[in-house]
């Protein structure tokens, strides 16, 4: 019977259990356990001196890596340093698709790729250091680009795991080089729409296009023929549009989940049984496989850096595995749960405070609006949120007016597209991205803002058009579609497999896993109503996007992962005061889930610490600490703040000359 099972899949899962951990080195692992497809090359000579080895070939961190052979060619022609070169490993780890030997479906095999990078000092003997950027969607590479610090470079193999259901970050056939590629294997979350999608239909000025106009594939599409396929961007005050999300999202997902795509046929005694590789994709299975990844390569401990999603990575490994834990650093803290409607909460309590820092950065401004604009605006507030509650009444009147909006611009088929209070929410999701650590995405956000308030119809369509290019164009290295302007319908936000606000299929399978309980539209309407109350409708709004729809109904059942309540590992949790993704919170609940841990707050503004183009003097303090802790393992002291030493400034906005009156 089990080879059977394994002639239905990819193969038989392999006991380790008699392995004993010296007997297995990063260079010679456990063949049974995993297998090295590629041995390669980068370069880490000083990069300002970089020769022109081509097109990025062999150089860190671009992850184009070279053969031996290449290698020796680029020592002998440019007179490099043959330290100056480390070794990368790219192959696959054997996991079983359940760790329980007494079920058939640990005799399923699924390969993750792993990519690692060969620390400097120790050689194949070097500690290793897991980097998770996060997602959950980010892949093996990242791992290897996570720091560019060069006492960690030294220090560590570096090393990533291509996580259950994840996609490559590379073209197909490209990583790590491209007539060696070692490409990603089996079951991935874009995998099950390839093919089924039309970025460009004919357009047809007479139409009206809809997400059928765009895709044929079954997560995207509803499951029963009665539930109406909404508009984007539901209005989070209007309990009509929130609830026909509720049940489309619930409606799709549910078609999602029967799909033939993720059904695994396994041989048993009773005949077959067909698995749903979306019940294994949870956090605490990944923990399981970074396990039998160290055990795989003979080492004792792992370390972890750990981002965003990552933190629940990193947490989950340490509670299941804490006698193989070394250093953690747990950066940009998830909530740790239990139950979806819980982490429901904490994303409209990060928006508060990402919004309550739009205000503060307005504050330390000698006026927040031009003089022009508090004369002659329809809003003339020189208070921030009345500002923006004004504006926001203005564009919800002029959406809903007879006349056309002037918060509106032509498509290319001749109509108009409008923009709404929930757009302007959409849009300011943006600040809860990685890159929201530098203040440019705040003052460009703030900038936006203005012009919608402005007085003036050229500077309004310069804001209402920088949302629409934002939410409703798609790109993907080769074409780019603004599908507001050629269609009138902002597609790309609708799609089931593609980042929305992070809560695509990717993300929404593995928290569903993680996170306990399960609502019927009514029970989630019920969570929505309490949120409501509580929250601004922006909060509610990314709150609604990012962990409402879909994940408070999703069918599957959960597996639920333990973040955090073991002691006797002692890893740094960091957070910065103002995260519009994970709140400050978050890394307190986090804190307490480890007696023997430390927090440290960073008082700047963006998701996760790193960097800070506003205050960089003031961010080395945390990093400093982090990347020594990771080292040495010396903690900081619990409860060390890193102080800002400056702000974020942003510059009042000088109107262009009034030559058209507001229409209102």
């Amino acid at each position: 019977n089990a080879v059977a099972t394994c002639l239905l899949f990819l193969g038989c899962a392999q006991d380790a259990s008699d392995v004993s951990p010296g007997d297995w080195t990063l260079l010679s692992p456990n063949p049974k356990l995993l297998e090295w497809k590629f041995k390669g090359y980068y370069w880490y000579g000083n990069r300002s001196t970089r020769p022109p080895i081509g097109t990025a070939l062999c150089s860190y961190p671009y992850l184009r890596a070279c053969t031996a052979e290449e290698k020796n060619d680029f020592i002998s022609k440019y007179a490099l340093k043959e330290e100056d070169f480390r070794m990368t490993l790219v192959g696959y780890l054997k996991v079983p698709l359940e760790y329980d030997d007494m079920k058939p479906s640990y005799n399923v095999v699924q390969k993750l790729r792993i990519s690692a990078i060969l620390g400097a000092d120790g050689g194949a003997n070097a500690p290793v250091l897991l980097g998770h950027c996060g997602g959950p969607s980010s892949d093996d590479t990242c791992g290897m680009t996570t720091t560019l610090r060069p006492e960690v470079l030294k220090h560590f193999t570096l090393f990533g795991i291509q996580q259950r259901g994840m996609s490559s970050g590379y073209p197909l056939g490209e990583y790590p080089h491209p007539e060696h590629a070692v490409n990603v294997v089996g079951k991935t979350f874009n995998g099950v729409c390839e093919g089924k999608y039309t970025f460009q239909p004919p357009k047809n000025k007479s139409k009206q296009y809809s997400l059928k106009d765009f895709t044929e594939c079954e997560c995207d599409l509803t499951d029963d023929p009665t539930i109406a396929y909404p508009e984007p961007f539901p209005d989070p005050a209007d309990e009509k549009q929130v609830e026909s999300w509720f049940a489309f999202s619930a409606s799709r997902d549910k078609a999602c989940y029967k799909a033939d795509y993720w059904k695994i046929p396994v041989k048993v005694p009773d005949g077959i049984h067909r698995y749903n590789f979306l019940d294994f994709v949870g956090t605490q299975l990944l923990a399981m496989d970074l396990d039998r990844f160290r055990e795989a390569i003979g080492h004792n401990k792992l370390n972890i850096m750990g981002w965003s999603y990552g933190t629940a990575v990193g947490a989950s490994y340490m509670a299941a595995f804490p006698q193989h834990t070394g250093n953690v650093v747990l950066n940009g803290n998830v909530h740790p749960g239990p139950a979806v409607d819980d982490y429901y909460e904490s994303v409209a309590q990060a928006t508060r405070q990402g919004m309550t820092k739009l205000v503060r950065i307005c504050n330390r401004q000698t006026s927040f609006l031009p003089k022009k604009t508090l004369d002659e605006c329809q809003v003339p507030q020189k208070d921030e949120v009345a500002f923006f509650n004004e504006l926001v009444k203005k564009i919800e009147k002029n959406a809903t007016g007879a006349s056309p909006s002037v918060f509106s611009a032509e498509t290319e088929l001749g109509g108009r597209y409008t923009l709404t209070p929930a757009m302007v929410y959409h849009y300011l999701a943006r600040l809860a991205s990685f890159t929201a650590e530098s203040q440019k995405k705040w003052v460009d956000s703030l900038k936006t803002l203005i012009l919608l308030g402005s007085h003036n119809l050229t500077e309004i369509k310069q804001g209402t058009v920088t949302i629409f290019d934002q939410a409703c164009t798609y790109s993907d290295g080769q074409i780019k579609v603004r599908a507001w302007y050629e269609y009138g319908y902002c597609w790309p936000v609708m799609f089931n497999t593609q980042e929305t606000n992070d809560n695509e299929i990717t993300s929404r399978a593995v928290r569903a896993s993680d996170y306990v309980s399960r609502f019927t539209v009514d029970g989630a309407m019920d969570s929505y109503r309490r949120l409501a109350r509580k929250y601004k409708p922006v909060e509610v709004y990314l709150a609604n996007a990012k962990a409402g729809f879909g994940l408070q109904t999703w069918p599957g059942e959960a597996t639920p992962v333990m973040i955090g309540f073991r002691a006797g590992v002692r890893p740094v949790i960091v957070n910065a005061l103002y995260d519009m993704s994970t709140p400050y919170t978050n890394a307190q609940f986090m804190r307490r889930g480890f007696p023997d841990g430390v927090l440290m707050t960073w008082q700047g503004v963006g998701h996760c610490v790193d960097s800070a183009d506003y205050d960089p003097s003031g961010v080395k303090s945390c990093n400093d600490r982090l990347f020594k802790y990771l080292v040495t393992g010396v903690q900081p002291p619990d409860g060390f703040t890193c102080r800002q030493t400056k702000y974020i400034e942003a510059k009042p906005i000088e109107s262009i000359s009034a030559s058209q009156p507001l229409i209102v």
